[in-house]
């Protein structure tokens, strides 16, 4: 039986096109960390890119951001601390594509990685953080002896800006107002500088696989689920103009959206972390082949884009 969902106007114009043609895609639930509650997303018409409409309350997203929240956490899986060598081939590149002698800034930066690895990878100019949790920025802070201020982006302090280099690193999906917060941060970049626009790519293979149970919509936290053309659109029309892409390696998406689908299992709920874990070879193996197929054909979850300010 195939259901037809009906065409709705949304609330507001998509950040990556300004259409406000949509159609229903998934109602969605939060397989993460069980907080209560259904959220109904919808499909852009024009760049195909997934929409939270309407929005999760403020109460909603504070539930989703539990302590247990994982970019929050510094500890390391053991998959994590074999896979960081190939991890900080993304800060090496940003290294090589900008002035690593200039102010880099990384909004949202969580448990501190990407400012870690900038330092490991070549950065000698200075290197400070944002992040509005004032327990995890401190933490970071005193870990790493670099300034990071608690503030959201929205709010970006005035200290950090003319930066050479601005990495918002799987931010963009979890902001309001995704225009809004790229106008500001045109405003915030130095002259000629870069930002790092990271996000889960809609078009993933994964996605076409698992659908609503795909690790990249992560409801509610995910408020936008945006196509390789909606993040070039939201780009262009905030000033900014595409200077590379890239699409990493992710074998860690598709065990984390199969855990997501035998979550809702009655059979495997109870052991999904077990069997959804990329040391399980059933899964690891047929993982890592599809993870490099994603590269290959530029269709991975974890998209990222370097632009300049114009």
């Amino acid at each position: 039986m195939t259901t037809t969902y009906a065409a709705r106007r949304l609330a507001g114009p998509c950040p990556g096109c300004g259409s406000t043609d949509a159609e229903q895609a998934f109602v969605g639930r939060d397989f993460l960390l069980g907080v209560r509650g259904e959220w109904t997303y919808m499909r852009c018409v024009g760049c195909g890119s997934v929409i939270a409409d309407p929005q999760p309350t403020v109460e909603e997203l504070q539930a989703a951001y539990a302590p247990s929240y994982r970019p929050h956490r510094d500890d390391r899986s053991l998959v994590e601390r074999v896979a960081e060598p190939l991890a900080r081939r993304e800060t090496a590149w940003l290294v090589a594509h900008a002035d690593p002698c200039s102010l880099a800034v990384d909004i949202g930066c969580g448990a501190g990685a990407i400012l870690r690895r900038l330092r490991e990878t070549g950065w000698r100019g200075q290197l400070r953080g944002v992040e509005p949790n004032p327990e995890v920025a401190a933490r970071v802070s005193k870990a790493l002896s670099l300034p990071v201020d608690v503030a959201p982006v929205e709010a970006l302090p005035d200290d950090a800006r003319g930066a050479g280099l601005i990495v918002l690193r799987h931010v963009i999906e979890h902001v309001r107002d995704p225009r809004a917060v790229m106008h500001l941060l045109h405003g915030a970049v130095a002259p000629d500088g870069l930002i790092y626009v990271a996000t889960p790519d809609r078009r993933a293979l994964a996605e076409r696989v698992f659908g609503r149970y795909w690790f990249g919509y992560d409801p509610p936290r995910h408020l936008y689920a945006f196509t390789r053309e909606g993040v070039h659109g939201l780009l262009a029309a905030s000033g900014f103009s595409v200077v590379a892409e890239r699409w990493d390696y992710a074998p860690q998406m598709w065990s984390g959206s199969l855990h997501n689908r035998l979550n809702v299992s009655p059979l495997f709920a109870r052991r999904a972390d077990l069997f959804a874990s990329l040391l399980n070879p059933l899964v690891g193996g047929p993982a890592a082949v599809l993870g490099l197929l994603e590269v290959l054909l530029h269709r991975s979850t974890m998209y990222g884009v370097l632009a300049r300010r114009v």
